[in-house]
């Protein structure tokens, strides 16, 4: 698939010029008959899939009573392709139309609404791919939105247009957060994906690192996806998986709570004292009564009120035998 590049600035202005311009792909509708490509506070860039025809991207404004709205025209892009789009704009005045440009070729737009009395303010918050209400959500690809502080010359979007594709950052993940009975290892299993770029190096760097709990975690291969981490102590230990593909760095994080095989009893007089050991780790004590056999055991309940460390438990022959499990919960 093709991916280009152009990039995202917004600030207040104090001019009433504004230039757009961005590298498109869309799939499919979306949740709407108007996918937002952006939508800003003073205007939006979307594709139409209502009746004034698909194929084609609008681009317009807000203000009131009514807002502008202008076409690019039926047929000028279509579903499934990559394609570099801009839309150039001067609001100083109503009577001004937008230009608009699909690979770098300015096209004429039609008017679907005149913007008439009062636009409103740039400021305030933007968004991409959808609104604020997230009903105009985007089906496709965005890459590297362009937003000026002037209006461009015809020459500056064929220039923008022809920018060659640009280094999209690796995806990285760290795999699922785990408990493990200390001193046992974790074992590690990263993921990464990347476009290859830049070349050279064409290739993406890892590196896992602690960034939480007691220092001293030691790993076997910190460069490797698949590794494994050692603990000092128990704890719960946040580790991070790190991604470099020469020019971009992208990271994961995972949890790994080391827990120590420490729920201990006691025999006291018609009574049985269980402890364990005392973190900031939140435990829960579990109990239940069915046998642990094969196929059963498996119906295990919260200690009801509130349960102390060390924690007491009466101890009544008619009642059968009651079994009890320690269960570690870490964000």
């Amino acid at each position: 698939m093709h991916s280009a590049s152009t990039c995202l600035t917004r600030a207040a202005l104090s001019t009433c010029e504004r230039a757009t311009s961005k590298f498109l792909s869309v799939d499919a509708q979306g949740n709407s008959a108007y996918p937002r490509i952006f939508d800003t506070p003073g205007y939006r860039l979307f594709f139409r899939f209502d009746a004034q025809g698909t194929n084609g991207f609008d681009f317009a404004t807000y203000s009131t009573p009514n807002n502008g709205d202008w076409f690019s025209g039926t047929d000028t892009i279509r579903t499934g392709a990559w394609y570099h789009v801009a839309a150039s704009y001067d609001r100083s005045n109503f009577a001004n139309l937008p230009a608009l440009y699909v690979n770098g070729i300015r096209r004429s737009p039609t008017t679907i609404t005149s913007p008439s009395a009062t636009p409103p303010r740039y400021t305030g918050t933007g968004y991409i791919g959808n609104t604020s209400g997230l009903t105009r959500a985007w089906k496709g690809g965005l890459d590297d939105l362009r937003i000026y502080n002037r209006s461009l010359t015809d020459a500056e979007i064929a220039a923008l247009a022809a920018l060659p594709p640009t280094n999209v950052a690796p995806s990285v993940n760290a795999g699922t957060s785990q408990t493990v009975i200390w001193p046992a290892t974790a074992s590690l299993s990263g993921s990464v994906s990347d476009d290859g770029k830049p070349n050279p190096p064409g290739v993406v760097s890892l590196a896992w690192t602690q960034t939480s709990g007691p220092a001293g975690v030691l790993f076997a291969n910190s460069n490797a996806l698949f590794t494994t981490a050692s603990f000092p102590a128990p704890s719960v230990y946040g580790l991070e998986l790190v991604g470099d593909d020469g020019q971009v760095q992208t990271a994961s994080q995972l949890t790994i709570a080391a827990v120590p095989q420490t729920l201990l009893w006691q025999l006291r007089p018609r009574a049985l004292q269980l402890s364990w050991a005392t973190n900031s780790a939140n435990w829960r004590l579990q109990a239940q009564t069915n046998p642990l056999t094969r196929g059963l055991g498996t119906i295990w309940a919260d200690v009801p009120g509130p349960v102390t460390n060390p924690f007491v438990v009466p101890l009544d022959p008619s009642a059968g035998s009651v079994f009890h499990r320690l269960i570690l919960s870490y964000p």
